[in-house]
């Protein structure tokens, strides 16, 4: 079980699940840039079957089960954005250990490694100006997956703003430091 797997099932560990699916989506090219989220009976793996084409090109960042424990509104289907849903700390936990999971799926279909893969997803979601941001509770679960792999803290992120200037893992470490 890698280091995210474990982190989802402790998280997971006591919960109940509803029968509901959070499932959200990008409606953007970039990540985090214009996410919505739809609730639905079953887990969505095609939007634009499940929807009936209700979305442009639509990529599914993560289908998962609600918990009773959310406290979560999700009776209904029609899309909400993530920006403006008002969700407790649990469900933004959920949604970042599933949303970094799925990613790091691909990643590690190619042959990368964790450090490598958190070191990509942390230049493209924390700094690339492009990125819709990333949420503190990724953040945290960057941060301290990136500690568990030993990630170099000179590990170079992202260039900076002069020439040859970079941002490291050790930067990233202190802008994000709680």
């Amino acid at each position: 079980m890698n280091e995210i797997e474990q982190v989802k099932h402790d998280l997971l560990k006591g919960l109940t699940p509803t029968g509901r699916w959070r499932t959200v989506i990008e409606r953007s090219v970039m990540i985090n840039n214009d996410e919505c989220v739809l609730y639905s009976d079953s887990e969505v793996v095609d939007v634009d079957k499940h929807f009936g084409g209700m979305f442009g090109d639509p990529k599914i960042v993560f289908s998962r089960p609600v918990f009773a424990e959310e406290k979560l509104d999700a009776s209904g289907c029609e899309p909400t954005s993530c920006f403006d849903e008002k969700v407790g700390e649990l469900t933004r936990s959920l949604d970042a250990v599933f949303s970094l999971g799925g990613q790091w799926k691909i990643f590690e279909g190619v042959g990368w490694d964790m450090g490598r893969f958190l070191v990509h997803y942390c230049a493209l979601s924390y700094y690339d100006c492009m990125s819709g941001g990333m949420p503190f509770s990724e953040i945290r679960l960057a941060r301290e997956l990136m500690l568990k792999a030993g990630v170099n803290p000179k590990t170079k992120v992202y260039p900076g703003k002069k020439g040859d200037e970079w941002y490291t893992v050790g930067d990233f470490f202190k802008e994000t430091a709680d």
